[in-house]
């Protein structure tokens, strides 16, 4: 995924979304379930997880992690 693609606004799931998950649960090292619970915010990815999903999808680290607190936040919120 190109970087020009994704902004501060960018939500974890939409980081992930272009990916087969499969695919993405291969190349980060994970089973296709914890691709899933990410996707769906009921896990999120430890910080050595972050940056190999950072390689993989080629989305910055930052926004990763913005991505991520605000789906905590917003789970916390709801």
């Amino acid at each position: 995924m190109a970087a020009s693609a994704l902004d501060a606004q960018s939500s974890f799931p939409a980081i992930l979304a272009p990916f087969k998950t499969a695919w993405l649960a291969e190349q980060i090292g994970v089973a296709r379930q914890t691709i899933d619970l990410w996707r769906r915010g009921l896990s999120v990815p430890s910080a050595e997880r972050v940056l190999t999903i950072a390689d993989v999808t080629g989305a910055p680290v930052e926004v990763i992690l913005r991505a991520i607190e605000a789906q905590r936040s917003a789970k916390v919120a709801s």
